[in-house]
Order: structure tokens, then C-alpha cells, then sequence
């Protein structure tokens, strides 16, 4: 790094209508052309920038889900792939040096087990609970005794 270089790249960043990721590029392209931080530097903050944007918007899902308890909109092989597809992931994600990309995947891989996890949990089928005790009740009636109008009448 040159000498005298400042380290406070990153002004007040304030997240209004999309602008951060415009302010932290902008940020970046100037000092890296001053020679204020390294390519890979620039490589290693996109990273965890895009990092913190996909994991932001997988938690509105995650809060509806856990909040709601109602999993009949996610569909179990749809979760279940994930799950596979992230466990083969981390055959490739162990070979690179860690960084954004192992916060990203470990989040992606807790995401989709804590999603399988709650489905099978939450995901009861009511329907044949309330036929069986509808049927339960309706055999009962009719071992119920009959009451005669001769019986009544004494």
C-alpha cells in the first residue's frame, strides 16, 4: 500500500433506494486507481457485499415461515434438492480459501436444513385427522342405544 494512504475507504454509506452498491463501487474503482487497495482486496469486499445481500434477503422468508408455521407453499422436493445440492457444494466450496464464500454456503446450508426441518415439523396434513375422528363419531352414534316410545312410557 502507498504510504500515507487512508484507510477509511467507506464514508457514512446510507442505504437509500439502492445507492450502496453504486457508493461502494465508486469507492472502490477510486481507490484502487490510486492505489489504495489491491484488486483482490476490491474482489474480497464484493464478495462479502453480495454475501450480505443474499443472506438479507433470504430472512423475510425465514421470519414468514417460523412466524406462520404454514409450510404448504414450499414444495419438499424443492427443499430436498437444496439440501443435496448444498451438501455436494461444499465438495468445491473446501477447495477455495475461505472467505465470503464459506459465510455465504455455511448460511445457504443451515437456511435449507432449518427449512426441511420445519416442514416436516410443520407440515401436518389435518385433512385425514379430521375424516377419521368424523368417522370415529358417526361409528359411535350408532352403537348409542335407541330409545323406544315403548320404553318411555310406563
Amino acid at each position: 500500500m502507498p504510504k500515507g494512504c487512508r484507510h477509511n475507504l467507506m464514508y457514512r454509506i446510507t442505504i437509500q433506494n439502492g445507492e450502496v452498491a453504486y457508493l461502494i463501487t465508486r469507492l472502490n474503482i477510486k481507490a484502487l486507481a490510486k492505489g489504495f487497495i489491491t484488486m483482490h482486496q476490491l474482489q474480497i469486499l464484493a464478495g462479502a457485499v453480495c454475501s450480505l445481500i443474499f443472506m438479507s434477503a433470504t430472512f423475510p422468508m425465514l421470519y414468514k415461515a417460523w412466524r406462520t408455521k404454514n409450510m404448504a407453499s414450499y414444495s419438499l422436493l424443492n427443499i430436498g434438492l437444496n439440501n443435496v445440492g448444498n451438501l455436494l457444494y461444499w465438495l468445491y466450496v473446501t477447495t477455495l480459501p475461505i472467505g465470503p464464500v464459506w459465510i455465504l454456503h455455511s448460511f445457504n446450508t443451515v437456511v435449507t436444513l432449518l427449512m426441511f426441518i420445519w416442514y416436516l415439523m410443520y407440515r401436518v396434513d389435518k385433512q385425514p385427522i379430521k375424516r377419521l375422528t368424523a368417522e370415529l363419531k358417526r361409528q359411535t352414534m350408532s352403537f348409542a342405544p335407541i330409545r323406544s316410545e315403548n320404553s318411555t312410557a310406563s
